[in-house]
């Protein structure tokens, strides 16, 4: 019961990325995920002579986010067709942003979200509101926009009932955390594009 309701999903794995949601288009879920990094060799095969180390990666540092997000290096966007009981990654967000928060577009075509800078360190997100980050648009074509400005951080992108404006926080870059916010607006779609801000403290 309820099945062909329930056709794409939103998933985020870790806190401070974004719950499993529900979405409208047919026939499939939407996922942002966590990119599966190969895991390293164990120590104990290199001592009973069968080693994994050949590809010479075995020791390699890959920073993740730490916190609660310990092991969590690149998420990605992926797309489950329940129908075809299928996987797919979206493809579209340039390799520089970690995609989080992640909300389907009224539509249905596309997904919106925040994209983080992770350059030069990922360290500190759940409790780092202050971090660099974009309100991103991602089509199902995998066409990529950002839709808000620099030195900016942002979270919690939502649509209002009517799918109208897409709305979300946004402050300065940097300085403390949890500092005030400004609510923002966004016309959608978001052509002629259109922003209006609310401010609170």
């Amino acid at each position: 019961e309820g099945q062909d309701f329930f056709k794409r999903w939103l998933l985020q794995v870790g806190e401070g990325w974004a719950p499993v949601l529900w979405g409208l288009p047919e026939g499939c879920i939407e996922i942002p995920q966590q990119c599966v990094v190969p895991p390293e060799a164990d120590l104990c095969t290199d001592f009973i002579g069968d080693s994994l180390n050949e590809q010479g990666e075995e020791y390699l540092f890959r920073q993740d986010w730490g916190e609660q997000l310990v092991g969590k290096h690149r998420p990605v966007v992926v797309m489950c067709d329940t129908k075809l009981e299928t996987l797919s990654v979206l493809e579209g967000i340039p390799d520089h942003y970690s995609p989080g928060q992640v909300v389907w577009t009224p539509d249905g075509n596309g997904v919106l979200g925040v994209a983080w800078l992770h350059e030069p360190r990922r360290l500190g997100l759940i409790y780092c509101t202050n971090r660099v980050g974009y309100i991103f648009h991602l089509t199902l074509g995998g066409v990529f926009t950002l839709l808000s400005g620099d030195d900016q951080a942002v979270r919690s992108p939502k649509f209002n009932p009517d799918g109208e404006y897409l709305v979300w926080l946004e402050r300065p870059a940097g300085g403390g955390h949890h500092a005030a916010h400004r609510l923002m607006a966004y016309k959608w779609p978001p052509s002629p594009q259109v922003r209006i801000a609310w401010n609170y403290s």
